[in-house]
């Protein structure tokens, strides 16, 4: 059983691989990353509303292959507000593919640890994380949380537009709210900044863009 979420490997920096971290709200911490790739899986985590928590690097499981005690360190421990909890590897397909021996026998005992604790197990590649939806946590990450105060009016104003329109897209709306360029600017940030909160919606499952249909839902 868990009992501790306290990183258990240490990341360190390397020639072949990003290697970084991403500052937390959610767990209010940094957390670290050793490839592109989980830090683009940790953008997924911030973004989703239903994840409650998680960690990386969370747990050592140990198990033998070959009568030799080995351990196995997963990517991610993630739990859901809804009670749910995974153990998460993060890989590219190719290296999926090129050490599918080695590390089938590190999944299997994964799958039996997971077994033990009701937890799940999931793998997730590229073609999971980089979508449309992958995309669009990324860059509404930088809008979510702002470091300098916004203009709430003008936040106000936006929403109560795009509520008479019923629809519209970005580039409509701040070309029909502003002439000035400048302003047209300070109205998109704050628009990014409605939209990464979800204040105002859109089709996540489509890359966000200016010609992208957005809305104020109705119990919004």
């Amino acid at each position: 059983m868990i009992t501790s979420f306290k990183r258990v490997r240490k990341i360190l920096a390397n020639n072949f691989s990003v290697t970084g971290h991403i500052c937390s709200i959610k767990n209010n911490e940094h957390v670290e990353f050793e490839s592109s790739l989980e830090r683009d899986f940790i953008y997924l985590l911030e973004y989703n509303l239903e994840v409650k928590r998680y960690y990386e690097q969370p747990i050592k499981i140990h198990y033998l292959d070959e009568n030799i005690e080995k351990y196995y360190v997963p990517d991610f421990y993630v739990e859901y507000w809804d009670g749910t909890k995974e153990l998460v590897e993060v890989k590219y397909v190719q290296e999926l593919e090129e050490k599918n021996s080695e590390l089938s026998i590190k999944f299997k005992a994964a799958e039996l640890f997971c077994k033990d604790n009701n937890i799940s197990f999931k793998i997730y590649s590229e073609h999971l994380i980089r979508t449309p939806l992958g995309w669009n946590a990324k860059f509404l990450n930088y809008y979510r949380y702002p470091k300098f105060d916004l203009n709430l009016d003008e936040a106000t104003m936006i929403r109560n537009r795009l509520k008479k329109l019923n629809e519209s897209t970005p580039a409509i709306i701040i070309k029909d709210m502003a002439n000035d360029e400048s302003k047209q600017a300070e109205l998109l940030y704050l628009l990014w900044y409605l939209i990464a909160n979800y204040s105002i919606t859109f089709d996540n499952d489509k890359k966000l863009s200016m010609n992208t249909l957005i809305w104020v839902k109705k119990n919004g």
